[in-house]
């Protein structure tokens, strides 16, 4: 039986290979659900247009000291009215970035759950929009997939490579093997770095 407390799912939509929605509990479902709540904006919340939007104020503002004062005025307000009694804040930083003219707020909080210290990091506007997850052709072979394979490995949470008999094709993931066979000299090692 699942103990979980706090469930929440990806505030990005991505799903997991199976085509289910990824999903965090607990400690991540915490961390997942404060940065929405950070980064969103006013009317993203079908039943509460007003809710959200910290940080929609901070836009075309100076970064400068009486603009950073403002912003981490709200955040501590935001942080103390919708997380409370769940996070308690330790600190707060946050840091201009000129070149690309946004700020870096990092938060870090007492998970009142776990009563573990524990740290979010986002930017005052995306820097890239967020891809749709897309299958990637992979043609490496040999000593070339081996080290693929090892240096995507801490990536592949829980994916395992499988023979796809619809596509004929060896699947990691997203990763589609299209060279790969029975027959590669590191057949066995690629299969147990990928399984294990």
């Amino acid at each position: 039986m699942d103990k979980s407390i706090y469930h929440d799912l990806d505030i990005y939509g991505r799903n997991n290979t199976n085509g289910t929605a990824m999903e965090y509990f607990d400690e991540d479902a915490v961390k997942n659900a404060l940065t929405l709540w950070l980064t969103s904006k006013k009317g993203e919340f079908l039943r509460n247009p007003d809710a959200g939007g910290v940080l929609d104020n901070a836009q075309f503002k100076n970064i400068e000291g009486k603009s950073i004062k403002i912003l981490l005025f709200r955040l501590k307000n935001a942080l103390l009215l919708e997380f409370t009694p769940t996070v308690q804040l330790v600190n707060m930083i946050v840091t201009p970035d000129y070149e690309q003219r946004i700020w870096q707020v990092e938060i870090q909080y007492r998970n009142l759950l776990t009563n573990q210290i524990a740290q979010v990091y986002f930017y005052s506007k995306n820097l890239s929009s967020v891809q749709e997850q897309t299958e990637e052709d992979i043609e490496y072979i040999g000593e070339n997939l081996r080290m693929f394979c090892l240096v995507k490995k801490p990536d592949m949470e829980g994916e395992l490579l499988v023979y796809n008999d619809n596509d004929l094709v060896w699947k990691w993931g997203l990763y589609r093997f299209i060279n790969f066979t029975t027959e590669d000299v590191f057949y066995n090692e690629i299969l147990a770095i990928c399984n294990l």
